[in-house]
């Protein structure tokens, strides 16, 4: 989150921008879900998990 912060150098500027970027994060997690197991990345899953957390600990860290 801290990394994120130093790039982004801004918080969201509405709850519609903190949505659109999680949502962006969830579908693409997704995409690698629906992959058969036996195919899937694991380790681009994890990453991909990690930037919903990490979307969410922004936006609940700007709103505290």
């Amino acid at each position: 989150a801290e990394r994120v912060d130093k790039i982004q150098k801004r918080p969201y500027a509405s709850e519609h921008e903190f949505y659109g970027v999680l949502k962006e994060e969830v579908e693409e997690a997704w995409e690698i879900i629906k992959q058969k197991e036996s195919q899937r990345d694991y380790r681009e899953l994890e990453n991909e998990l990690i930037q919903i957390m990490t979307v969410c600990y922004r936006y609940l860290k700007q709103k505290a």
